[in-house]
């Protein structure tokens, strides 16, 4: 899913100008994805996508609770064009997406049953922020369901400097541009802080590479992306053009390699509005 949500000046999407909405959150669906989630939806419910993108979740959380309305929100106009042609496609009619600010949601209050954020907290400067305005929007016992990132839980092979560098300075970025890549693990106490109650945490491991047995895509496509973030380190200077360039040839030579994999965790929360 897109987080791009631009509220603060210094915030920016660590993933922009890259192909990662179409190539790997175009491939996420409510089944792979959200199965800590759905088990708590109802058909009637209403439900709000934050951090939309491009729709491939927000469609199968529209079938699990029709005939209730599902709202997708996001700041990027193109991907929203995208999630309602993906909506058409499914033949959808209580779907609808809209661009949006997560800092100020264009919602009344206590609006509706159920909100959906997905890899989303991680690119925020301000998610206690965010997540007071998802209180504020949910009914009474309205629930939550939030996936995120937490590269601390990386597990990558085969192991050498020039990747070990890499991921390091993937959490340096994320975190220059007003995110936190290790946000995962912090869920529980900002869904508390922010008013949620009977916070319930879990894990789905993510995997990549050519030794995994599942992937949301290939080895190449992960490694494309990933080596996408490198002309960033160039700007900010994290490191020299030498550097740079044993980054990228690590990266090929992992995506080349029947022994490369990489896991890493998606830290889950299920909560209820106070």
């Amino acid at each position: 899913m897109s987080a791009s949500n631009p509220a603060t000046p210094d915030e920016s999407y660590t993933w922009r100008d890259t192909n990662v909405a179409k190539e790997v959150h175009g491939v996420r669906t409510a089944a792979n994805v959200g199965g800590f989630f759905t088990p708590f939806l109802r058909p009637g419910m209403r439900l709000l996508d934050c951090g939309c993108g491009p729709g491939s979740i927000t469609v199968g959380l529209a079938a699990l609770v029709s005939p209730g309305q599902v709202i997708g929100i996001d700041t990027n106009a193109g991907l929203i064009a995208t999630a309602q042609a993906n909506a058409a496609s499914a033949g959808l009619s209580n779907v609808s997406f809209q661009t949006g600010d997560l800092y100020s949601l264009p919602f009344d209050k206590e609006s509706f049953d159920a909100v959906w954020v997905h890899a989303v907290l991680e690119h925020l400067a301000d998610s206690p922020a965010a997540l007071r305005e998802m209180v504020r929007v949910l009914k009474p016992g309205g629930i939550i369901g939030v996936r995120e990132l937490d590269l601390d839980s990386l597990i990558y092979a085969p192991q050498s400097p020039a990747m070990s560098r890499f991921f390091q300075l993937w959490i340096r970025l994320t975190r220059d541009n007003s995110g936190d890549a290790q946000v995962g693990k912090k869920l529980a106490g900002l869904l508390f802080t922010a008013g949620f109650r009977d916070v319930r945490m879990s894990a789905t491991i993510e995997e990549y590479g050519q030794a995994v047995r599942h992937s949301f895509v290939s080895a190449e496509v992960a490694a494309s992306n990933l080596t996408s973030l490198l002309g960033q380190f160039e700007a900010r200077s994290y490191a020299t053009p030498a550097q740079i360039a044993k980054m990228r040839q690590a990266l090929a030579g992992w995506a080349a390699n029947p022994q490369g994999l990489v896991l890493l965790a998606r830290c889950e929360a299920v909560a209820r509005k106070s």
